[in-house]
């Protein structure tokens, strides 16, 4: 169940510091697929970061940053979310994950 602790880390934050969240990242497995999933509920998913950095500077090496990217994805969240567009995106989230 989602909506259990055990099931999902949350964000650390330093103390004396605040966020407003604006953008949560999840790992899935498989990212384009997930959002595809999300999609096809209503709900637009979208990768965090378009590319990682060394691929813009063609440098390689970088397994666990290419192993980070395609596996997180960016969910909706923002204030000005209601408590039944957060039910909405929750319950997706359970069948799609």
């Amino acid at each position: 169940n989602i909506r259990t602790t055990e099931n999902r880390a949350r964000p650390i934050l330093a103390a004396m510091r605040l966020s407003l969240f604006s953008c949560y990242v999840l790992k899935a497995k498989n990212a384009p697929e997930f959002i595809e999933g999300m999609k096809q509920r209503g709900i637009a998913c979208r990768r965090p970061v378009f590319k990682p950095l060394h691929r813009y500077v063609h440098l390689s090496g970088y397994p666990m940053t290419e192993k980070a990217w395609k596996e997180a994805v960016s969910i909706p969240i923002y204030p000005s979310l209601t408590e039944q567009e957060i039910h909405f995106i929750v319950d997706a989230l359970e069948v799609v994950l």
